[in-house]
């Protein structure tokens, strides 16, 4: 059995230290639908609240109706290619160590859902946060920033894998909790302001984003931008996929492995 360090006691680092505000997010975010009458999930709410600084921008994203979404085919595959392998090698590992862990894929959340959560399945300690550690599998080049702190918020501690980098880096929550206080302030006063000014002007700031709103305002844009499928990389791409993923994913495994037996009691290791 598994014990983590300070099993039975409130961290102040955890998920209770937030309790408070995340209740009060939940009802602020709870009236919003009420109140544009459309139905829209708390993590898409929180990832539209942080990613967009215009008000109108926020809550033409939370009514608009749903798209299909033009992603290139090979982004999709090359990320469950990696996550696939990510979990298999991990699970070796994990057995090879004795680490009786329950592995979960696509782990679904308040904030939002899991590449991978690697969770505990006795009872002989209390997780605060439901999973010991979450990883993100990043097979692209793209990284959201503010995707990574909304998943500290309700995770001990959140391995970002990163293929083309060949790298994995961890980040905890009890290291960065005056970054999350900030963000639910943000959250907390956003959602106020857009309440205050619904039946009013919602505030505009505009920047790059406008290029792809259409909410009623001078700043957006008319035009439509359709994603194409580009694979004229198609060849250097996959190499890249192949070559690199098992890097990522060895260091990416050694985060895990030390976070666990760091975290384990002494007589454990």
């Amino acid at each position: 059995m598994i014990h983590l360090k300070g099993e039975n006691c409130f961290n102040e680092s955890g998920t209770e230290a937030f309790e408070g505000e995340l209740s009060e997010i939940k009802e602020l975010v709870s009236e919003l639908r009420s109140r544009l009458g459309t139905k829209f999930r708390f993590s898409k709410a929180v990832g539209v609240l942080l990613e967009y600084p215009c008000l109108r921008r926020c809550v033409w994203e939370l009514t608009r109706k749903r798209e299909d979404s033009n992603i290139d085919p090979f982004y999709l595959v090359r990320h469950e290619f990696v996550k696939n392998r990510f979990i298999e090698l991990l699970r070796l590992e994990l057995s090879k160590h004795k680490l009786n862990l329950r592995v979960v894929s696509e782990d679904p959340g308040e904030l939002g859902k899991a590449d991978v959560a690697i969770k505990n399945i006795n009872n002989g300690f209390r997780i605060v946060s439901g999973s010991v550690i979450r990883v993100e599998v990043k097979a692209g080049a793209s990284l959201d920033i503010n995707q990574i702190i909304r998943y500290l918020i309700d995770s001990d501690s959140v391995i970002l894998l990163r293929v083309l980098s060949e790298d994995a880096v961890i980040l905890r929550r009890k290291e960065l909790s005056p970054i999350i206080k900030n963000t639910l302030t943000i959250l907390r006063g956003k959602l106020t302001d857009i309440l205050n000014a619904l039946d009013k002007q919602l505030p505009i700031i505009p920047g790059k984003y406008c290029r792809s709103c259409k909410a009623s305002c001078d700043y957006a844009s008319n035009t439509d931008k359709n994603g194409v499928n580009n694979y004229a990389n198609l060849e250097k791409d996959l190499k890249n996929t192949l070559i690199k993923t098992d890097e990522a994913i060895k260091k990416a495994i050694k985060l895990v492995l030390t976070e666990l037996l760091n975290n384990m009691g002494e007589g454990e290791r």
